[in-house]
């Protein structure tokens, strides 16, 4: 057989081995496998005050409500909560999730309103993380505002006023907290042209949760007012698609109830009733 038989035999089997020689090996030599990402644990604790007084505790979630029952802590959104528990004393939270960044949002509660509420975002490592730092800040949701006026004289009555939460404690910059969970609030007359008020805003808690206002007549003027606050504007730190998770009985205090008294003037001379009402702002 001559070589010009041979050539079409030999680049038939020089084909075949260059296809057989790619085909075993398919993967690049510097190809990475892809590393799933490392399972995360800890726990998230909240204490439940005996007391209303002030507390600043960095390692706690910050305002906790004396009329706590129950916590639930949600991540990234999930509408399954990461962790759910009863309280009494304390309110301790297990939750799983996995290393890197992620949004932890918590609400405390009365078992069937929402008390306060907040969010983070940490950076968590594989394994146990113990304690996230700093601490997941929970804001009280005011649920109730009580104005008492003590002293009227002349075009002018002075008194404190008080924020509540659902469950009734008095509201406070406990642990640090610095804003309303539903705030800021304004707070205006409904007859501007007869009364004033101060202050006009209200944005973050104090530690008593006792604030001082003032109400008073425009020079010469007759007529009636009482104090009007602005409707409340939740965070959704925690959706409402959350809370049904939790119980279907579980809902964030949506309406503000006001308690205040109607205040006359009459030639620019204040006065005002024993009694005092409670509206409710939608």
């Amino acid at each position: 057989m001559n070589l010009r038989t041979l050539v079409p035999f030999i680049l038939t089997a020089v084909v075949l081995a260059a296809c057989s020689g790619a085909g075993s090996n398919s993967t690049p030599a510097n190809s990475t496998p892809m590393k799933s990402a490392a399972m995360a644990t800890g726990t998230m604790t909240f204490t439940v005050p005996q007391t209303h007084s002030a507390t600043n505790n960095a390692r706690k979630p910050s305002y906790i409500s004396s009329a706590t029952t129950h916590a639930a802590l949600f991540i990234d959104g999930a509408t399954t909560a990461a962790g759910s528990t009863a309280c009494t004393s304390t309110c301790t939270l297990s939750w799983t999730s996995s290393e890197g960044t992620h949004s932890f949002a918590a609400e405390i509660d009365g078992a069937t309103f929402v008390l306060a509420e907040g969010v983070r975002t940490y950076i968590l490592i594989g394994g146990a993380n113990g304690t996230l730092s700093p601490a997941l800040t929970l804001n009280g949701a005011v649920d109730l505002i009580v104005f008492t006026p003590v002293t009227c004289s002349g075009s002018s009555c002075s008194g404190p006023f008080d924020v509540y939460d659902a469950g009734k404690p008095v509201i406070t910059s406990a642990g640090g907290s610095t804003s309303f969970d539903n705030g800021p609030f304004s707070f205006s007359t409904s007859n501007p042209s007869v009364g004033t008020v101060t202050p006009t805003t209200l944005t973050s808690p104090n530690p008593t949760g006792e604030y001082a206002f003032a109400v008073g007549c425009v020079s010469g003027q007759t007529g009636s007012f009482t104090i009007v606050v602005q409707p409340p504007t939740p965070s959704g730190d925690v959706t409402a698609l959350e809370l049904a998770t939790v119980s279907v009985f579980l809902q964030y205090p949506s309406n503000l109830s006001v308690t205040t008294n109607t205040y006359t003037c009459t030639g620019g001379v204040i006065s005002t009733g024993s009694s005092s009402g409670t509206v409710t702002v939608q």
